[in-house]
């Protein structure tokens, strides 16, 4: 295995040498006229993700005019405007790209060319094209100065062996994003069919609400607060992926916190004011937090406990059902900021199974999030493990 062939903790760069990089990479400077071309696939800046050697979206030639550069398959179309974004990916099949991109491709006389791309992707390069970007607001690499930028090389043996190491962390990376993919499409399947499902009776949500509990406003910095320092949410802090305690404001006046409107484990929070889309979205709180307190633009939902599960009802409310429910309801001039009232979320009807099924939903649905974040910190890890072996060697 590659892995026991390289030590990367004791790499000898002596026999290591120097090249400019336009010994490196040619810079392939074919023009394509969207209008008249037989090529059916567009790459922009936007369809290639950050810090990925993989491209997973395209575009096509009714979506741009002017002149445009052609790729080949296995060239790199790397991002030279805003280069701080390190957009640089492997081209899947023959195709034609943005000019805000160089088409490059490697001189296998000097670099393997499956190493290639993860070079692109080193600390090294990156910094060094950000370095001599030019301009202010969209800074760009000029190929006259990146193309005399010399970078030192191991010998094209050791070359291979690295690949092969990091070619075997990529593809475990990928497989990770595709579980990750598989997990929320399976969550997704749980929550939109089994806990939304028709053969349960449709009641109010004011069934089962003891109190709804609104939040106050006050002045706070645009630092969350650390230590015992006491802060107010933001209605950020009910985001996408569940409670985030680090969107708050430090409090500027530290005595106006009201212990009242803390925020405690298992609360149930839901925003009254947002845009359209994230209007009445809803949170599980996991922990105490004592030194967080509600703002005004978030409710706090008192259940009773005996008719429903709190779990279950933060997954009901965010499916698309209760989803269209609350953007029916929300109101507001503009597309900024729409409300919703306490009356409105009293009256959003939910399906109600029997409180132990409730459970057994809330658990398999809890299952799933788990596996999707362990999955995130295995792929997280290997992603550092990458970046790691990147620095090392270049």
């Amino acid at each position: 295995m590659a892995i026991e062939k390289v030590d990367l903790n004791n790499l000898d760069k002596s026999d290591w040498k120097t090249y400019r990089f336009d010994e490196i990479a040619q810079k392939i400077s074919e023009r394509v006229d969207p209008n008249d071309t037989d090529l059916e696939v567009y790459v922009g800046l936007e369809h290639i993700d950050s810090e990925s050697l993989h491209i997973k979206r395209f575009g096509t030639p009714d979506d741009v005019n002017g002149q445009k550069l052609k790729f080949y398959k296995g060239d790199i179309i790397f991002g030279r405007r805003r280069a701080y974004q390190r957009k640089a990916g492997i081209a899947t099949c023959d195709g034609f790209c943005s000019a805000h991109a160089l088409v490059l491709r490697a001189n296998a006389e000097v670099i393997d060319p499956g190493l290639f791309p993860f070079f692109l992707h080193s600390d090294l390069f990156m910094h060094r094209a950000v370095d001599i970007s030019v301009g202010s607001l969209s800074p760009t690499i000029n190929w006259g100065t990146l193309k005399h930028q010399e970078f030192l090389l191991p010998p094209k043996i050791q070359q291979a062996e690295i690949c092969e190491l990091l070619c075997t962390l990529d593809e475990s990376i990928e497989y990770g994003f595709l579980v990750d993919i598989r997990l929320r499409a399976t969550l997704l399947s749980v929550r939109e069919v089994e806990l939304s499902s028709k053969k349960y009776q449709r009641i109010s949500l004011e069934r089962v609400l003891k109190e709804i509990i609104p939040g106050k406003s006050l002045n706070g910095s645009n630092t969350p607060a650390t230590g015992n320092e006491k802060g107010v949410l933001k209605i950020s802090a009910v985001g996408a992926n569940g409670f985030d305690q680090l969107e708050n404001k430090r409090l500027n006046n530290q005595e106006e916190f009201l212990p009242k409107f803390q925020i405690r484990n298992s609360d149930v929070l839901i925003t009254r004011a947002n845009t359209t889309e994230l209007v009445g979205r809803v949170c599980y709180v996991e922990g105490d937090f004592p030194n967080l307190m509600l703002c005004d633009k978030t409710l706090k939902l008192i259940l009773d406990s005996a008719q429903i599960n709190s779990q279950y009802l933060v997954d009901i409310l965010n499916d698309y059902e209760s989803r269209r429910q609350i953007e029916s309801y929300a109101t507001g001039t503009g597309g900024a900021m729409k409300n919703i009232t306490q009356n409105e979320i009293r009256s959003i009807k939910i399906p109600l199974p029997g409180i132990g099924e409730q459970n057994e939903l809330a658990e398999k649905i809890n299952g799933i999030r788990k596996s999707i974040s362990n999955q995130f910190i295995q792929t997280r890890n290997l992603q550092s493990l990458r970046a790691s072996i990147l620095d090392q060697v270049f």
